[in-house]
């Protein structure tokens, strides 16, 4: 029996390897979520009444609890539906200083929620995208290129990932901010896949912006975060308009309230907010050093009975990863793959990842998946093996 399947109830049947896509939620963010619908089920910021405050006071305490954990300004602190309205809420707002002719600079690791929306932009404002090939090996960014590229050709932002969800990469984003500071470069980084992982220090890395969402570190779907530097979010045009984001209206103009109010139009996700708090105690009670550890364990043994098989072609980053194994079984279709170790009770991911120029840069159409959490065990790698040996069996033997 899984250590943690009390918590986490789906482990007692199933070998969740999904974790890139979605982590499992604690018992204990369902119910918090749940006592809010039940006792204190109300609006936030707007009534004057017991209930409305004591929702606001959870809700509020959240945002606190997230700029202790990530090290910035609470004011910094802004909620959106997931990563991808995030990174949509900066392309807009950030558009607006822009030229015909500036250049945006990006991955070609990146997941479309952070090209799509700079795509966008060279479709509307004019501008040009360029993207960061792989190095020779396939799984690390060429670093000679991005500088160079940052150096002479003067960016007006570099918008990357901290983590890639297809190859587990961890990029270098200490040393590629520090040049983008020194040239002034606005710099976005993309954080849902590192952040269930490691400890991310906004103020220590530096970076003008980090989005992630709730929903990959143990939090309730529905909820983004986007930490912005003040000196940026107070310049810049709010993405969504309406009530809760303004300080005053009149019959003919508006005014917008201060960050992060300026982007909070509307009813947010509260429940969601309340419950993310359990997240961020869940993952503190722990520890980043114990996660880490369980994570590399499972993950070594992956990497050590992944060689058992015949027909294994892997493209994740073996030594600069989180616990991402990516992979084909040759001549296989990955949807056939995840099909067979359904029936083994274990769950992957199959296709292209919302990656697709990576995979179309790799020269493959798509990929099968495993991603470890820090309640994986090695028996659900077990399992993974079982269900992958059927597979050759089935297709290849």
């Amino acid at each position: 029996m899984n250590s943690f399947s009390n918590e986490f109830p789906v482990l007692r049947k199933y070998s969740y390897l999904d974790n890139a896509a979605t982590s499992l939620k604690p018992v204990k963010v369902i119910d918090k979520m749940n006592d809010y619908y039940l006792n204190n089920s109300s609006n936030v910021h707007r009534g004057i009444f017991k209930l409305s405050e004591r929702a606001t006071e959870d809700y509020e305490k959240t945002r606190e609890h997230i700029a202790t954990f990530f090290n910035s300004e609470v004011n910094e602190v802004i909620f959106t539906k997931n990563t991808t309205e995030s990174i949509n809420l900066l392309s807009y707002s950030l558009s607006h200083d822009l030229n015909e002719n500036d250049l945006i600079l990006s991955t070609i690791m990146e997941h479309h929620s952070n090209l799509v929306p700079w795509q966008f932009l060279v479709q509307t404002k004019k501008v040009k995208l360029d993207l960061i090939n792989l190095g020779e090996d396939k799984v690390n960014l060429n670093y000679v290129d991005l500088e160079e590229k940052l150096k002479k050709e003067k960016p007006k932002m570099f918008s990357f990932t901290h983590v890639s969800n297809v190859l587990g990469t961890i990029n270098n984003v200490n040393e590629i901010c520090s040049l983008c500071s020194d040239l002034n470069i606005k710099t976005v980084m993309d954080c849902a896949q590192s952040v269930p992982h490691m400890k991310v220090d906004f103020k220590k890395i530096n970076c003008d912006f980090m989005a992630f969402s709730a929903h990959k570190m143990l939090g309730p779907t529905g909820l983004g975060i986007l930490i912005g530097k003040n000196s940026f979010l107070n310049e810049m045009s709010p993405f969504l308009l309406g009530g809760s984001m303004i300080s005053s209206v009149q019959k003919e103009s508006f005014k917008t309230a201060p960050p992060p109010q300026k982007f909070e139009a509307g009813t947010p996700p509260i429940a969601e907010v309340i419950g993310f708090n359990e997240s961020l105690n869940y993952i503190s009670k722990i520890g980043f050093d114990k996660i880490n550890s369980l994570e590399k364990s499972v993950h070594s043994y992956l990497l050590k009975r992944i060689t058992e098989l015949n027909s294994i072609e892997i493209y994740s980053n073996i030594e600069n990863s989180t616990g991402v194994l990516t992979f084909n079984i040759k001549n296989v279709s990955p949807h056939d793959v995840a099909s067979i170790l359904d029936e083994f009770n274990v769950c992957i991911r199959a296709g292209n990842h919302c990656a697709q120029p990576l995979h179309t840069y790799l020269g493959i159409k798509g990929s099968v998946r495993a991603s470890l959490y820090f309640y994986n065990t090695k028996e659900d790698v077990d399992k993974l093996i079982e269900g992958l040996k059927k597979v050759e069996k089935l297709f290849i033997q």
